[in-house]
């Protein structure tokens, strides 16, 4: 096609369509498209819609612990090696004992007593309240032992 074929718009579909075919070589020739640009382009959207939902999460968290008065907000600890999740808030000492074998006995240890704790068929207890340091005890078959440090509750 001629540069007065161009001007003049006497260009033919044909010649128009051979025209962007080869702009489209002398760009990918001249100019390629970046490594990874185009699996980058295709994954953003992804990761735009996890991060859309975390924020929400994160907002509704955040509206949730305003329901709260600070002194019901729970901590949360794991223990020796993942052995042990405790949850202490003012009125309850709960938690899970997740391990590949069932303990064999599991204690709260009080600075003045010490009391057996019963767990429920998933690992789960809970004890009423006491002020004051505590530490947890799990025991398994065969001797192994895991305890928690002192926790001011």
């Amino acid at each position: 096609m001629s540069p007065q074929e161009w001007e003049s718009g006497e260009a033919t579909d044909a010649e128009l369509d051979q025209l962007l075919v080869d702009l489209r070589h002398l760009g990918h020739d001249h100019d390629p498209v970046p490594t990874g640009l185009i699996e980058f382009a295709q994954l953003a959207p992804k990761v735009a819609r996890v991060q859309a939902e975390v924020a929400r999460l994160i907002d509704a968290e955040e509206q949730m612990a305003g329901l709260r008065r600070d002194s019901d907000q729970m901590k949360s600890w794991v223990f020796d090696g993942g052995h042990l999740d405790i949850e202490i808030s003012e009125d309850r000492l709960a938690g899970t004992v997740s391990a590949s074998e069932a303990p064999s006995q599991v204690i709260v240890e009080w600075t003045d007593q010490s009391d057996q704790i019963v767990l429920d068929d998933f690992g789960g207890f809970t004890v009423d309240q006491r002020r004051g340091p505590c530490r947890i005890q799990v025991e398994f078959p065969g001797g192994s032992r895991v305890t928690t440090g002192w926790t001011l509750t």
